[in-house]
């Protein structure tokens, strides 16, 4: 294999759905660890929670984890991303999901 054809292969990589899926998880984990150790961080934090908002209501997000058979290992991402918005909505009393 070239190295160009080494780069396109990257490229599909990076852009598919199991890449940024697993960049999402991580992402919650750390913000979930942050949060465990400190809960009113998210309270300030009013832009990362609306992203992480965006992704709760978005269509794609629902439809992923809507699946009758889903495997319970599929179950962290939500359970991750409850935590956060939750821990937030302790301390922010008017936040809508």
């Amino acid at each position: 294999m070239s190295k160009s054809e080494n780069l396109i292969t990257v490229s599909n990589y990076i852009t598919s759905h199991s890449f940024v899926f697993f960049f999402f998880i991580l992402f919650a984990q750390i913000i979930s660890i942050i949060v465990k150790n400190d809960e009113g961080w998210l309270a300030g934090q009013h832009s990362l929670v609306s992203q992480l908002r965006r992704v709760w209501v978005s269509e794609a997000f629902q439809e992923r984890h809507r699946k009758d058979n889903m495997a319970a290992t599929n179950w962290k991402e939500p359970k991750l991303l409850a935590y956060c918005l939750l821990s937030y909505c302790k301390y922010v009393h008017s936040f809508k999901l």
